[in-house]
């Protein structure tokens, strides 16, 4: 368990060790997901789920958070909806991108994993390689829960390959 924990502060020395962070990426973005839902096994049984994900960035910005709205659904059923802020932190001449995520939204069981709560808080963080398009490609670790205002809380892990696009600045112009 120590070594997650190594690696994590270990990309956050390396990020807050760059000279200047970036100017942030003014475009609006849509993120897509997939991945697995319960990775981490802190309870039994484990309900482990593929699951895929789709997220709306705008390019709205204020020193390097940005609001975000987004979905995800896994294989068993369940269907998770959720609005939040994301904080997104680029090193000077480095084409990487580190982002810490915190989000509320209502989680719809189905046939999968029980939360405990329709109201479940989202927490996470990605590590993405940024290519010249701008287009991301990278991965995210997020935890789910009901904070503990559910008769039960047992959480879940979300592990994730995503993949960043910018959508044009005037989707509308003809």
């Amino acid at each position: 368990m120590a070594r997650p924990v190594l690696l994590v502060l270990a990309v956050l020395a390396w990020v807050g060790s760059a000279r200047a962070s970036e100017p942030a990426d003014p475009r609006h973005r849509l993120n897509v997901a997939l991945g697995y839902h319960d990775v981490v096994p802190f309870d039994d049984p484990v309900v482990s789920e593929a699951t895929v994900g789709l997220e709306y960035r705008p390019g709205v910005d204020w020193r390097g958070i940005r609001p975000q709205l987004g979905g995800l659904a896994t294989t068993g059923g369940s269907v998770y909806g959720y609005g939040g802020l994301a904080y997104e932190v680029g090193a000077s001449g480095r084409p990487f991108l580190f982002a810490v995520t915190t989000n509320m939204g209502a989680w719809h069981q189905g046939n999968g994993k029980r939360l405990g709560h329709v109201l479940e808080f989202r927490s996470g963080f990605e590590f993405n390689y940024v290519a010249a398009n701008g287009t991301r490609i990278g991965a995210a670790f997020h935890h789910l829960s009901n904070a503990g205002i559910g008769r039960r809380n047992p959480g879940t892990e979300i592990l994730t390959l995503v993949a960043s696009f910018p959508l044009p600045r005037d989707p509308v112009a003809p």
